[in-house]
């Protein structure tokens, strides 16, 4: 069953899942600079709905706004983001700067909305954090000033903003990943979700441990299952065999009974089978959507081409379309411009 573009992406549903506003608490203190974590309280940031991110680009990331109470008084909001296409945007910070401006506008009409509407209220602090898990190295600029030309003169007109906190599983010790068990093996799953292949071993030991993790309430560890099943490049048989050689329960069920519970609703093994086919046609109509806003409309050939493209070359070409000159250079056989 294809996955309709504008339905959140299983990165997103599990992100969205595993970060809540308990746990998120641990990952701002765990991730954030000493001496701003030292500055929360002990009160769980508050979750502000909505997203900030450019409808275009949905299906290659998920975001999360939060509230967080200072021990001084007032609040710094937090924004998350979450990148997970194949490789880094080198869009990055002009990105998020568009975002944060977003935010900023809309918090400003809160706080005036009938109190002094001429009088000027301060902004309050955005701490930009970034959350990579993708498998090629991290290589966006991390601020505006690092995108811009024009050399040493002008470089006092380049804006070091916004600095953004990058939080790379592939770099973070395993370790260091999380105080808190459930967000570490969250990671720990977010983190393999993007490389291949997946041995039953491998499969055995997440489970093993996402069973266990404490705190994961029963439908966060049924959305981790529904994830693994969607996201990692195993047969239902093997996923079955890994429940079993677990030989752990979650709310006193076994992992396997839930796996074929999920199937029973269509979420999990008919997902699984036909997940290569609802990826590629989820992809195929991001980048035709965001290759239209680029070059105008889609000639009929590139068009066909997307269509009957696997998924790594619509990764690839998707990857291209900021930065390549033309539609003939994205699909110059298929390669990458270097």
């Amino acid at each position: 069953m294809a996955t309709p573009p504008d339905s959140p992406s299983p990165h997103d549903a599990f992100f969205k899942a595993l970060v809540s506003p308990q746990r998120a608490l641990v990952l701002l203190r765990d991730h954030l600079p000493a001496d701003i974590a030292a500055m929360l309280d002990d009160t769980p940031p508050e979750l502000v709905e909505g997203t900030y991110i450019d409808k275009a680009l949905r299906n290659t990331r998920s975001d999360r706004l939060f509230k967080a109470r200072l021990k001084a008084g007032g609040a710094a909001f937090v924004y998350v983001l979450l990148e997970h296409k194949s490789s880094p945007d080198p869009d990055t910070p002009l990105q998020l700067a568009g975002y944060m401006l977003n935010i900023w506008s809309d918090l400003s009409g809160t706080t005036r909305r009938g109190k002094h509407p001429g009088r000027r209220r301060a902004l309050p602090p955005i701490i930009p954090i970034v959350f990579y898990h993708g498998a090629a190295k991290w290589s966006a600029p991390r601020s505006l000033g690092e995108m811009m030309a024009g050399g040493d003169a002008l470089r006092p007109f380049a804006p070091d903003f916004p600095r953004y906190v990058l939080l790379n599983l592939e770099t973070i010790p395993r370790e260091d990943l999380s105080s808190d068990k459930t967000l570490h093996v969250g990671f720990r799953i977010l983190f393999h979700a993007t490389r291949k292949p997946h041995s039953r071993a491998l499969l055995t030991d997440i489970l093993r441990r996402w069973a266990g993790a404490t705190g994961a309430d029963r439908g966060l560890q049924e959305q981790g299952m529904r994830y693994i099943l969607r996201g990692f490049d195993v047969q239902p048989e093997t996923y079955d065999e890994a429940a079993q050689a677990a030989r752990l329960r979650t709310g006193g069920e076994p992992m396997s009974s839930i796996a074929q519970r999920l199937e029973e609703r269509g979420e999990a093994r008919g997902e699984a089978r036909g997940r290569a086919v609802g990826l590629a046609e989820g992809e195929a109509k991001s980048l035709a959507r965001l290759l239209q806003r680029r070059f105008g409309p889609l000639p009929a050939a590139v068009r066909s081409r997307i269509a009957a493209a696997s998924v790594d070359e619509l990764d690839d070409w998707t990857d291209q379309v900021l930065d390549a000159p033309s539609l003939e250079a994205i699909f110059d056989g298929g390669r990458r411009h270097v």
